[in-house]
């Protein structure tokens, strides 16, 4: 039995189909798994799809047409349909214009670009193996980097099922708590690479704790100490927001290393880690802005404020992928230097019954 459908029985089919030969490409596609120890993410991913490509078998690609007549008609035969995944993964080429009125548009996007691929953690047979094999077959270059996400649980820790009524509707998400909110809390609050149970309650707590608390407590302080400083200085020429007095003193220099540190995270698409050293980082900008109290004296405190001016913009960017048009108000404050509440807190919000 299957465990994920524990009800459905067992049924013994036997019926004539076409095939693609897939075992040809054994070779090819052993190439491609030991040309780059990194082309999969994560790396634990490498064994299975290796075990995989070893007990390779050519594939079954049609069905009769009397148990899946919905399926494309296989060409001069009217009895067979196309298997649905093999239909389905050469979507993947010709969304890049494979086959094109003009090829130079598949190069472009294809032949001559870094192809990611994004799959999930069942899906490494069709994705990896029979997707690879049926590039190899036509002559078309793998994908370079394979991301292998992990499975979104309920809160309880099971596996989300239509049967079992556990699903979580990301509409319904949204509608409740607002699109970024529900996209910070998919990236930041789950594993890029592992299972992640889905939690309303913890959605609230991170949205609070990590951007209403943190990082939109401290540009509501910033903004307003430059605000007032700006006020208050505006005949003394050293009381401007130029980033040149203080982008290479000690604090922005160090800081700068750490940024550079979160965007080598993006870089090899390891979002949730990045985004977790990115709010380290808020919370040493707050530790600072603590321990040194700008607000104390201008003379003293504008130095410090600029460098933390300087610094919410460099973590501004950093969010930018997660939450843009939360990053684009934060903008505005920084340039305006004048307080406002960019996060304001959520609270869990029940089910409406209509």
């Amino acid at each position: 039995m299957c465990p994920d459908h524990p009800t459905t029985i067992l049924q013994e089919v036997e019926e004539e189909n076409y095939f693609f030969k897939l075992s040809k490409y054994r070779n090819k596609l052993n190439s491609w798994a030991y040309k780059s120890t990194e082309f999969i993410e994560p790396t634990s991913k490498r064994s299975e799809f290796l075990n995989i490509i070893d007990s390779i078998e050519d594939i079954s690609i049609s069905r009769l047409k009397e148990v899946v007549s919905w399926g494309v008609p296989v060409p001069e035969d009217d009895e067979q349909t196309i298997y649905v995944w093999f239909d389905a993964l050469l979507n993947y080429i010709f969304a890049a214009h494979y086959q094109s009125r003009n090829p130079s548009d598949f190069d472009t996007i294809w032949t001559d670009s870094e192809v990611i691929q994004i799959c999930g953690p069942d899906n490494l047979k069709f994705q990896a193996v029979i997707f690879q094999g049926l590039l190899a077959s036509a002559g078309i270059k793998n994908t370079n980097k394979l991301l292998v996400h992990g499975t979104i649980l309920d809160a309880q820790g099971r596996k989300m099922s239509k049967s079992e009524g556990n699903v979580v509707d990301p509409i319904d998400q949204v509608n409740k708590y607002g699109v970024e909110a529900v996209r910070y809390y998919a990236l930041a609050g789950l594993r890029t690479y592992g299972n992640s149970s889905w939690d309303e309650k913890q959605l609230v707590e991170l949205h609070n704790s990590h951007l209403a608390d943190d990082f939109g407590n401290l540009v509501a302080r910033v903004t307003h100490l430059a605000g007032k400083f700006l006020e208050e200085g505006r005949d003394n020429p050293n009381i401007e927001l130029d980033y040149s007095y203080v982008e290479n003193d000690k604090f922005c220099s160090l800081f700068n290393v750490e940024v550079d540190r979160v965007k080598e995270l993006w870089d090899l698409y390891k979002v949730s880690e990045a985004l977790e050293l990115t709010n380290k980082l808020v919370k040493s900008l707050n530790k600072y802005i603590n321990d040194e109290q700008p607000w104390k004296s201008i003379e003293s405190g504008w130095p410090v404020i600029l460098e933390l001016h300087y610094a919410i913009n460099q973590i501004n960017e950093l969010y930018y992928p997660v939450i843009p048009g939360k990053v684009g108000e934060v903008k505005i404050a920084l340039r305006e230097c004048k307080k406002s509440i960019i996060f304001p807190k959520i609270e869990i919000k029940k089910e409406q019954v209509i």
